[in-house]
C-alpha cells in the first residue's frame, strides 16, 4: 500500500464530533481480505501534543 493522503475536520470543539479520513493506494494483485484485516486491527489515537488523551481500537 503507498499512502496518498488524509484530511479531516480540523479542531473538534469539546464534546463535539469531527470526521477524518486516510487515503491508500493498494497495489493490483494485493490480497484485500488482509487488507481489510489490518485496517480494522488498528487504533486510532487522540493526542494532544506529544500525549495520548484516548485510545480507540478500530475492531469490525
Amino acid at each position: 500500500m503507498v499512502f496518498i493522503g488524509s484530511g479531516g475536520t480540523g479542531f473538534i470543539e469539546p464534546g463535539g464530533e469531527g470526521s477524518f479520513h486516510v487515503m491508500y493506494r493498494i497495489k493490483e494483485g494485493e490480497n484485500l481480505e488482509e487488507v481489510r484485516k489490518l485496517a480494522f486491527d488498528s487504533k486510532l489515537l487522540l493526542l494532544d501534543g506529544v500525549d495520548i488523551i484516548k485510545e480507540f481500537h478500530l475492531y469490525h
